[in-house]
């Protein structure tokens, strides 16, 4: 067999599939990235653990030059036979069944990296309005692509504003995600405009959400409220003081630690520093104590099992950028025997 020069940097950055794609199939942009991330997750039905993805030549019936799963560990049990948790709940059901997700940011404006990225096997995606490029219009087109494509659509907020997140439910989110919530106060407010029955979000039946008016108004209320997810995001050194404040608020369903606020509110050096390592161990705890899920996110799969060691149960993994920005740069990276020789040939 012979072996590309990519076989030497193996690693979760798509730098041998998208080579070896391109080598046989230079047609565009849409399908490299959907063959990085259905060669990532193309074995999800039999995954058995959070452990990290290898790039490696698994049997003499697959290409050396194919990214694939490689999980032996029993440290972390997930799969999705017969017997295991249903993957069809909603997200909030999903979440108190303390099923294991993957799930990335989205901040590409648009429906194609969200059907590329639901068609590869990710659980969720998190429209990101506050560091992407989604005003209401793109929200919702972002949505109807979450729902044609069966994809839980959670939407992260700019802040934590009743009219913002009702827009976003209107439009169809299943759950969402609220930055800076660091008092038991916020988190309330958080539940509060994510819920009618005891909270306060303004209603409508004739939105997506209310399937344009074909709900009766009671199946929609009921509907609404046990299927929508509150994620309140602890990124501040008064939210890890609060926790346990914060994990006592009734209807808060999980919470996000923000590791790079975090990082940079507290003047630590990296996320790594030992104040960021304390900060985030005292959250786990406290969400391990009050029988609650905790998110986090990470860039590679090799971060996830220290993390999901410790008691962490969903992650977004990376973003539709990264992906597409490691992956470019890979590719890039493999062509440089050609770039090499500016001049060309005749």
């Amino acid at each position: 067999m012979n072996n590309s020069p990519a076989e030497a940097m193996p690693g979760l950055r798509g730098d041998l599939i998208v080579r070896d794609h391109f080598a046989t199939a230079p047609w565009g942009l849409a399908s490299f990235w959907r063959t990085l991330c259905k060669s990532i997750f193309e074995d999800k039905l039999r995954i058995s653990s959070f452990q990290l993805l290898k790039c490696c030549q698994k049997s003499d019936t697959l290409p050396a030059t194919r990214c694939i799963p490689d999980f032996q560990s029993s440290a972390v049990s997930w799969s999705t036979r017969m017997d295991e948790p249903n993957p069809h709940l909603t997200l909030r059901a999903r979440i108190a069944d303390h099923q294991r997700l993957l799930g990335t940011f989205v901040k590409i404006s648009g429906p194609s990296s969200i059907e590329i990225l639901a068609g590869a096997g990710f659980d969720f995606v998190v429209i990101d309005q506050e560091h992407g490029v989604f005003d209401r219009a793109a929200t919702d087109l972002a949505l109807l692509a979450c729902k044609a494509s069966g994809v839980s659509g959670i939407v992260r907020v700019p802040a934590l504003a009743p009219d913002g997140i009702l827009s976003a439910l209107d439009c169809g989110a299943a759950g969402i995600l609220a930055p800076h919530i660091d008092s038991a106060g916020r988190a309330k407010e958080l539940v509060a405009a994510c819920r009618y029955r005891g909270g306060r979000r303004g209603f409508s039946a004739v939105t997506r959400a209310g399937g344009y008016g074909a709900k009766p108004m009671w199946k929609h209320v009921g509907e609404a409220d046990a299927g929508v997810a509150a994620i309140a995001m602890i990124e501040d050194p008064a939210g890890v003081d609060n926790i346990d404040d914060i994990l006592s608020v009734e209807g808060l369903d999980a919470v996000f630690i923000g590791r790079g606020d975090l990082t940079v509110a507290y003047g630590a050096g990296s996320r790594d520093h030992p104040t960021i390592v304390s900060a985030v161990d005292r959250i786990i705890d406290a969400v391990r104590r009050a029988g609650k899920s905790v998110w986090m996110m990470v860039e590679t799969g090799p971060d996830i099992e220290p993390l999901a060691t410790k008691g962490v149960s969903s992650f977004i993994v990376s973003s539709d950028q990264g992906m597409l920005r490691n992956a470019a740069r890979d590719m890039m990276g493999g062509l440089s025997w050609f770039a090499r020789d500016k001049r060309g040939s005749l």
